[in-house]
């Protein structure tokens, strides 16, 4: 799939159509049918190092066709989704495909615990990239990957969830590294993948390092409640960076991430602690359309989004 309907096909989207396409109608078969042509034009994708490009090897002469940590990761998403689904000769050449790619996610994270991603950057890290974005994605489409496969990647993930915690700012917010900007995509990015991290039970983590993940969220979420005036409004930043250092923005990311950041974050005190998170959500609630201002918590903000 590409963007439109035209538009040359890509990795990145084709990954997201299938989850959503998972999301929307799992059991039709005519979902079934899309998705195992999906997934049949991924695998086709695949590189040799077992990672995923942005487009096909067409590409010969620029960056696009080499394997990039999220779309790798955003496509394992999808074949995750779909797995039980699919076919048996098209399931088991889709798990060794996924065992492929978890391969290269390893070998791809760096010794600090995050990953760069491809078409994503800041202006203001070193050799602007943004970490922040690669790794939060990494996080995020793992959580579909079927345990089974995914155990290998536990100590992998612990350490990017510790990286995200470990360049938090301390009023909890984000930007593209260490000490770099904030800005309401990295947060909501990050508030989402650490959250997502809780949500799905896969990681063996000590009580410390859930308590240390809870706290992120909770002071992350918080800040984008209070950034974005209580979710009516959302300034955009340059993430997106094409070649010859074409930046751009988009409207619908600061308001699409915070939105999935924040029902995250709010299913995540409600699983960790479900009689205080019911007791919160009472105390608070949301008040986007009325821009109604009440003295709360941190973690009240939290629930009232």
């Amino acid at each position: 799939c590409g963007d439109l309907s035209a538009a040359m096909p890509d990795g990145d989207t084709t990954a997201g159509a299938l989850i959503a396409l998972h999301r929307l109608s799992p059991e039709a078969p005519r979902s079934q049918s899309a998705a195992a042509k999906g997934i049949q034009w991924l695998l086709n994708l695949q590189n040799r190092d077992g990672g995923m490009p942005a487009f096909g090897k067409s590409w010969k002469t620029t960056h696009f066709n080499t394997s990039s940590p999220d779309i790798t990761a955003h496509a394992l998403g999808a074949m995750g989704c779909w797995l039980d689904s699919l076919p048996k000769r098209l399931r088991k050449r889709t798990t060794r495909a996924m065992q492929q790619a978890l391969i290269y996610l390893k070998t791809t994270q760096h010794r600090q615990g995050f990953w760069t991603p491809l078409c994503f950057g800041h202006e203001q890290t070193h050799r602007q990239t943004n970490p922040v974005y690669g790794t939060s994605r990494v996080i995020t489409h793992l959580a579909h990957v079927p345990p089974s496969l995914k155990a290998c990647m536990n100590v992998e993930l612990i350490r990017a969830t510790e990286w995200l915690i470990a360049v938090q700012h301390p009023s909890g917010p984000w930007g593209g590294d260490m000490a770099i900007r904030a800005s309401l995509e990295e947060s909501a990015l990050a508030v989402d993948a650490l959250a997502t991290s809780l949500i799905s039970h896969d990681l063996l983590l000590f009580d410390i390092q859930t308590m240390a993940i809870e706290s992120a969220v909770i002071k992350g979420a918080a800040w984008l409640a209070k950034a974005t005036k209580r979710g009516t409004a959302f300034e955009p930043s340059p993430i997106g960076l094409y070649f010859a250092h074409l930046w751009y923005t988009e409207a619908l990311y600061p308001v699409t991430f915070t939105l999935s950041a924040l029902n995250k974050a709010r299913f995540m005190l409600k699983i960790q602690n479900p009689v205080q998170a019911g007791h919160r959500t009472n105390v608070v609630e949301l008040s986007a359309r009325s821009g109604r201002k009440r003295k709360t918590s941190k973690s009240s903000d939290v629930m009232a989004l």
